[in-house]
């Protein structure tokens, strides 16, 4: 009876614990599209990045599990940590001062923990960012690896509890956490690093048709590019020769020149 009990105590923490991961999996992914035209700009859209981080930490503690014991455990361990890895130390350290300051104010046996938790998340990932330089080129490997470690800390902040609640703890919640967090962890990480390329390459051909225009443009003999019914670029010297207009000249087919 026991053992059924516990079993079904797993499932239903497991079950909430995979519902906050997928809810944080939604928020990083528009907020890493953000991030990403940003973070070349002004310092204040970083600030402003690290505000919006921590609203979603707040989100995320808002649908927490919440433990017999009063103990509240959510994703916000996951959030920061990757934040630090990935967005650096002026956006973590904003957002996890919001996240501290909301946890304080939620209260509870678990406050201490919580505060903990947030800053060792936030210490991890920035100092994995210092000494890896370049997380996008992570392998899969060490991204699983970085939210193992990540989340053994975590356990061992639950030892700041009160004596009476850490065994009932880390009963029901070691398992779920080592199993669920750091696969949490390895997807984010895999979605951000595939936006971060998919953006990365997305300039660089913006850039080389810029170099391409402006080295067609300095030619002194006309140039034109088409695909199959329709010209998509010629060089004002190719307007010159034909006496029309660029406007005119990609409204037809390249046949006709």
């Amino acid at each position: 009876m026991n053992l059924g009990k516990e079993s079904k105590a797993y499932m239903q923490v497991a079950t909430n614990l995979v519902l906050n991961t997928s809810f944080l999996v939604s928020i990083s992914i528009i907020f890493n599209l953000y991030f990403q035209k940003i973070q070349r700009q002004k310092v204040i859209y970083k600030l402003l990045g690290g505000v919006i981080l921590g609203l979603a930490g707040i989100v995320l503690m808002t649908i927490s599990l919440k433990l017999p014991n009063d103990v509240i455990f959510d994703t916000r361990s996951i959030l920061i940590s990757i934040s630090g890895l990935f967005y650096g130390f002026l956006p973590t350290s904003i957002a996890a001062a919001i996240v501290i300051g909301y946890r304080v104010f939620l209260g509870g046996p678990g406050t201490i923990t919580g505060i903990a938790v947030t800053l060792s998340s936030a210490a991890l990932g920035i100092l994995w960012r210092f000494i890896r330089k370049n997380p996008e080129n992570l392998s899969k490997l060490e991204y699983y690896g970085f939210g193992v470690v990540n989340h053994i800390i975590m356990l061992l902040c639950i030892f700041l509890l009160p004596k009476s609640m850490i065994d009932e703890t880390l009963r029901t919640i070691t398992l779920p956490v080592l199993t669920i967090y750091p696969i949490g962890t390895l997807i984010l990480c895999l979605i951000i690093t595939y936006e971060r390329r998919s953006l990365q390459t997305e300039r660089s051909l913006s850039e080389s048709e810029v170099r391409f225009q402006a080295v067609c443009e300095r030619a002194p003999v006309g140039i034109i590019v088409g695909i199959p019914g329709r010209i998509i670029y010629a060089n004002s010297e190719y307007s010159n020769i034909l006496g029309l207009s660029l406007e005119t000249i990609k409204s037809v087919s390249w046949k006709t020149y």
